[in-house]
Order: structure tokens, then C-alpha cells, then sequence
């Protein structure tokens, strides 16, 4: 497991979950493909591997005496995942930009009969289940934006602190609405000390402590701040 993760909510139930793994395993990257899964887990409530695609890409590369070469180069890239039917259904570790393959791969193994969005949320909320779980962190960065200033002008705001940054980003808003973007604290498990970001796109970061630990009390946490809709959707 990576140290960064992004989830997404969806209507993913107990038979797309099934159909899902079973094209999955009927898809399994082999030597000389493009594309395909290795899976580790095809459970009933649980489809946990990593989608591999090659990239190829060709460069045209001038030299001193104006001569020109072409320069191919190979990437193979991992995206390791779960899909669950509980809310986020889609957890991606390590995403790359391409990620978006793998989550039209899926759609397409649902033939379309599931919607797939951004775990979005509110920052602020998901920092208040952090801390009723863990107890108090303290947030050291936080981007903000959204901040109204006149009728035609609002304002970003990014401030950051050796200590907790909430009260002074609260004494510059006032009672205006404000929206955080993305927000950076510390917190400690004994005997670990971590550092973990957050944004509003359900999109997380680690950047000390153990990873498969952080991610478990961010994901459960990021379940109960979700708005209500996307936690009682219908699943298929």
C-alpha cells in the first residue's frame, strides 16, 4: 500500500460486485498485453489487485547538428484498488492521472448501470470525525477558498504554523462562508507520530506514520462525514 489514496462513491451492490470480479479475473494482464488486473482478493464483499497498463510513448529528439531521432520509451503502470459495497465503493492508492482507465474498465464490466463521482466533502467535517476518533490532531496548513470579500471580489487563502492554524483561519473569515480545500495535521497513535492532508475531493495524503493504519481511520471516518445521500444510495 501506497501513502496516497483517493476514494469515490457509487451504487455498487452485492451482484455488479460479483460481475465486476468475475470480468476481472477474466481479464488478468498477461505477458505481451496492454492492459489487465492482477487480483488478490474476489470475495464476495471485497475486490482488492491492481490494474496494469502500458504506456508507450515516442519522442522526437534533435541533435547538435540538427539531426533528428525518434526515442520510444515503455511504462508500466500499477493502480492498485478495492471496491466494496459500502460507501466509498472505490478506493485507488498511488493514482495516477491515468486512473481514469481503470474506472472505465469498471464502468464498462457494469455495462453502464452504475455511477461512479468523487468522494466529495467537507474538510471541516472530516476533521471533526478524525478528531472524535483519535482525539485532537493539530492542523498545521490549510487552503482555503471561497472567502467573500465584496459583491465582485472573494479570496484563497493558504495559511501554515508549527501550531494549530483553525483559530486564526476562523479570525480572518469571521462569519463569512469559507470553503477549506485541502488541510494538513499531525496527530499521534503511540508509538507512531503521523502527518496525513486531506481535501475536499476525498483525496488523502501520508506523509509520516504507517500508511495501512492512517488510511483505515481516514476512510472510516470520511464514511460518516459524507452527505446523507451518498451514504444511503440504491445499489445495483
Amino acid at each position: 500500500m501506497g501513502s496516497r489514496a483517493r476514494w469515490f462513491v457509487s451504487n455498487i451492490g452485492p451482484n455488479t460486485l460479483r460481475t465486476l470480479g468475475d470480468s476481472m479475473l477474466g481479464d488478468q494482464f498477461r505477458q505481451g498485453g496492454s492492459s489487465g488486473f492482477r487480483m488478490r482478493h474476489v470475495r464476495p464483499d471485497l475486490l482488492e489487485g491492481s490494474f496494469i497498463e502500458l504506456i508507450e510513448s515516442t519522442e522526437m529528439l534533435e541533435d547538435p547538428f540538427g539531426k533528428t531521432q525518434e526515442l520510444k520509451w515503455s511504462e508500466y503502470r500499477q493502480t492498485a484498488f478495492r471496491i466494496t459495497t459500502t460507501t466509498p465503493s472505490i478506493e485507488i492508492f498511488e493514482p495516477f492521472r491515468t486512473h481514469r482507465s481503470l474506472l472505465d474498465r469498471i464502468w464498462d464490466y457494469s455495462q453502464g448501470s452504475i455511477y461512479i463521482e468523487p468522494a466529495r466533502i467537507r474538510v471541516i467535517d472530516w476533521l471533526g470525525k478524525i478528531e472524535s476518533e483519535i482525539g485532537r490532531v493539530t492542523v498545521t496548513t490549510v487552503k482555503a477558498s471561497d472567502l467573500t470579500i465584496s459583491n465582485t471580489v472573494s479570496a484563497k487563502i493558504e495559511l501554515t504554523g508549527s501550531s494549530d492554524v483553525r483559530r486564526h483561519l476562523t479570525a480572518l473569515s469571521g462569519a463569512r462562508p469559507i470553503k477549506i480545500d485541502r488541510a494538513e495535521f499531525r496527530f499521534k497513535i503511540a508509538p507512531d507520530e503521523y502527518c496525513c492532508e486531506i481535501s475536499s475531493e476525498g483525496k488523502a495524503t501520508v506523509h509520516s506514520g504507517l500508511p495501512s493504519r492512517a488510511f483505515a481511520i481516514l476512510r472510516s471516518c470520511l464514511t460518516l462525514s459524507l452527505p446523507l445521500q451518498a451514504r444511503t444510495r440504491t445499489t445495483v
